[in-house]
């Protein structure tokens, strides 16, 4: 079968691929007899950690874009239950007909001067979209002393007759473990968890440690049979040489579990991309090896490796919406002629683009000026920023959303700071501009991310754009700044689209 796009995998990327390409010649290939087969088994507690919240974007984490379909018609809980997702997908793909082949498993992927040869010729393509999920670590650690049963976050049974009044160790300190952790509290013994201390809020990756699993931190603050051993893995050797060799003192496990994460599974395709840890990607989500070949869902985290959104829903259908408008060609530059409507087009994006607010530090607005008019683009990634500029263009800026890098101590900060002498020091996401010496300008936050207030966000963006036209010296708008009492009314003129120019 001849096709012009391969899709392998039917998760939540590779529906959401296949709806982005539209009309455009492809079919999708899953194993499974079911789209994402994932879903079936994990997370094996049944709960979601992606937020549920409305219909807005920004904070709805599990919706296909197009606006086609809202999960929130299938569930109102903040941390919804995995078969709602479920329901919702088999529901979007008749919605959309997505065309997918099930049971074909792909066994092999060649290339042969321009095309795609998928198991022997079975099938034939110009380009594939690798999406097959990540697959379960099997821990490294073997010879646990015999009295202790040992499982995995993968295969450990829900009957909870196995765990009841038992004591439990837990090898893992992220969200399965937590999960497990909280699943298991209220008919085991004693606890025990060893693992790595990074908790999202501190370090902004979604897929540390959230705060919905923090229930068992409770536990532990509350003595309620609970010990939490904060530990470098570096550091961790010595708990795995005493548990081979049964050596125990107040604590004796009788069970252990390792929740030791998730990883790309490379065999199919190893011969076509390097890997480290994820496939090393282009800025457009393509193979550094083999052109034509994109990765997409949790298989596009490399760039943003433990750092962004890229292996989360809300992160990767950003991805794919990007690789889209790239493939077919629909990113194009918008001129703009006037300060007043570059500055509401800049103000426009931050408050409302649900693509800058998720794929945060990793997307941004480029604009290019020219002398006399400026060329706007929006939602690419800024690995990819160079790629769009034109060397004739007298200074460029990229402004994203991010997230400042002041460490929270105590638990979490007292109050959001709105005046522009405190912009560098923000530690919540807000607007980040940077010009081409590499100079940077921090615009505040905003407790509701509402970017409108005209003394704390549009003065002091168009401070930064005096600067980078050569109107004001940076002393002077670091003056400015110094100098302002109040940060000045909000504008809600900038949550509306900026009107057409003439």
């Amino acid at each position: 079968m001849r096709v012009k796009n391969i899709i392998v995998g039917a998760g939540p990327a590779g529906i959401q691929m296949a709806d982005l390409l539209g009309d455009e010649d492809y079919i999708i290939l899953e194993k499974a007899n079911v789209p994402c087969s994932f879903f079936n088994y994990f997370p094996r507690h049944r709960k979601f950690i992606s937020i549920n919240k409305g219909r807005n974007l920004r904070y709805d984490w599990n919706s296909f874009l197009g606006g086609h379909l809202s999960f929130r018609e299938y569930s109102e809980e903040m941390y919804p239950h995995v078969d709602d997702y479920l329901r919702y997908v088999n529901d979007f793909i008749k919605l959309r007909d997505i065309k997918i082949q099930y049971n074909c498993e792909v066994k092999s992927i060649e290339k042969k001067e321009d095309l795609f040869y998928i198991n022997g010729d079975e099938y034939i393509a110009e380009r594939v979209f690798f999406g097959i999920g990540l697959v379960h670590k099997e821990p490294d650690i073997d010879n646990i002393h015999p009295s202790i049963k040992v499982f995995t976050y993968a295969n450990m049974p829900l009957d909870k007759d196995v765990y009841r009044d038992k004591d439990i160790i837990i090898w893992g300190t992220g969200n399965a473990a937590f999960e497990t952790c909280k699943w298991l509290e209220p008919f085991t013994n004693k606890i025990k968890i060893i693992g790595t201390e990074k908790k999202a809020w501190q370090t902004h990756y979604p897929g540390h440690l959230r705060s919905v699993n923090f229930t068992s931190i409770d536990s532990y603050y509350l003595k309620a049979q609970l010990e939490i051993g904060w530990r470098p893995i570096a550091e961790c050797g010595f708990f795995v040489d005493r548990l081979r060799r049964g050596e125990f003192r107040s604590f004796k496990p009788e069970i252990m579990i390792f929740c030791h994460g998730f990883k790309f599974k490379s065999d199919v395709v190893k011969d076509l991309v390097d890997v480290d840890k994820f496939p090393i990607l282009t800025p457009h989500f393509e193979s550094t090896k083999c052109k034509n070949l994109f990765f997409i869902g949790c298989n596009s985290q490399q760039h943003d490796y433990k750092k962004g959104t890229s292996a989360f829903i809300h992160g990767f259908r950003y991805n794919c919406q990007y690789l889209a408008r790239h493939l077919k060609n629909e990113l194009k530059f918008k001129t703009i002629k006037s300060r007043d409507s570059l500055v509401h087009n800049i103000l426009y994006d931050l408050n409302t683009s649900s693509a800058l607010f998720h794929r945060f530090d990793y997307f941004c607005i480029l604009v290019g000026f020219t002398g006399t008019t400026y060329e706007y683009i929006s939602e690419i990634p800024i690995s990819a920023a160079q790629s769009y500029v034109n060397p004739e263009w007298k200074e460029v800026i990229t402004i994203k959303l991010g997230y400042g890098t002041v460490s929270l101590k105590p638990t979490f900060r007292q109050f959001v700071s709105t005046y522009p002498i405190d912009g560098p020091i923000n530690v919540f996401i807000h607007p980040i501009i940077q010009n081409s010496k590499g100079e940077i300008m921090h615009i505040p936050e905003q407790q509701f991310n509402e970017f409108i207030y005209d003394i704390a966000h549009v003065k002091t963006l168009n401070l930064f754009l005096d600067y980078v036209e050569g109107l004001k010296t940076y002393e002077m708008i670091e003056e400015k700044m110094k100098s302002v009492e109040d940060i000045g009314q909000p504008k809600t003129k900038f949550l509306e689209p900026p009107p057409i120019e003439p």
